[in-house]
């Protein structure tokens, strides 16, 4: 009698870099930090923020074309998640891997304008038109975290993560 077993797809390993975390306060407030940089955040209510933290990190993946991971703070309590490029967002396992996605859907969110819900993913709005429909950047006499250049994100590990450590601010000069 011939046994058979499962075969189980592949776990997915997330790398720890970039390392990407947020704050979210209850009031809509909070930050955002990329490799050591922090920015603050705010939006309307909490929903939006949680939207537009999750939208920032799925434009990090795509550009990296793979899953990144997402240290999220919400007193009292701290996930660590995976966002994927398409907007998915998965728990990382105790190994720091992600199950399959099949059967997931991309995270999805309201305008910052007009409140219709939509991919974290889109560029524009589809109801109203507005560029950029999650953004919960602010700008505080600096860059937003959206207008750093593509090649400022995939540059080698080691570059990337000097240029932000040792020089901070706007890392579009340190190329």
């Amino acid at each position: 009698m011939r046994r058979t077993r499962a075969i189980q797809a592949p776990q997915e390993l997330v790398p720890s870099w970039p390392r990407v975390s947020a704050s979210v306060r209850p009031d809509g407030t909070g930050t955002l930090t990329i490799n050591g940089t922090e920015r603050p955040v705010a939006a309307g209510d909490v929903v939006h923020l949680r939207s537009g933290v999750i939208g920032r990190a799925a434009t990090l993946a795509a550009r990296l074309r793979r899953p990144v991971r997402l240290t999220v703070t919400e007193e009292p309590a701290t996930w660590t998640l995976a966002v994927r490029p398409s907007g998915v967002v998965q728990l990382l396992t105790s190994e720091d891997t992600l199950p399959s996605v099949a059967g997931l859907h991309p995270h999805h969110g309201p305008c910052r304008e007009c409140g219709e819900e939509q991919p974290v993913t889109a560029g524009t709005c589809p109801a109203c038109g507005v560029q950029e429909p999650h953004r919960v950047d602010v700008v505080l006499g600096g860059p937003m975290i959206t207008d750093l250049e593509a090649s400022t994100v995939t540059r080698s590990r080691t570059a990337h993560t000097t240029d932000l450590v040792n020089g901070g601010g706007d890392v579009r000069n340190n190329a």
